[in-house]
């Protein structure tokens, strides 16, 4: 989880402040709402059954590395509308980064514990730090 927030960081900074690219945030940093704290939990397991189902999917015909690539651009490219600024190239490189590397990592822990939940809790905690950085910090 320190390296996704690392990575994410990271990779925001350098897409925002040094290439100066107009990026489109996710609507739901933009106020509070208290359902967010039911809602999202229910949301992300929907996304993790789904990309871990395409993670298994994959790994019966490539290596696990593939595998989990794959998933990882599959997950970002469902991230696209969210994402979208108008620019086709800075999305895709937004989510790619972003999403596709996180999921890479929500994959991995998944892959070590042999569980979902694993991959479920980080995720969250991760989704929700994202949360309070946008409301407090940011």
């Amino acid at each position: 989880m320190i390296l996704n927030i690392l990575l994410s960081i990271g990779t925001s900074f350098l897409l925002l402040r040094v290439l100066n690219w107009n990026l489109h945030g996710n609507s739901a940093t933009e106020s509070f709402q208290p359902i967010l704290l039911i809602a999202i939990p229910i949301m992300i397991l929907g996304k993790e059954l789904l990309s871990l189902f395409f993670l298994s999917l994959f790994s019966s015909k490539f290596s696990v590395i593939l595998s989990n690539i794959f998933s990882a651009l599959i997950f970002a490219l469902l991230h696209y509308s969210t994402y979208n600024n108008g620019n086709i190239f800075h999305t895709l490189v937004h989510i790619i980064i972003i999403q596709g590397v996180a999921r890479i990592l929500f994959n991995q822990s998944a892959i070590k514990s042999n569980s979902i939940i694993t991959s479920w809790i980080v995720h969250v905690l991760f989704y929700f730090l994202a949360l309070v950085l946008a409301f407090y910090i940011l």
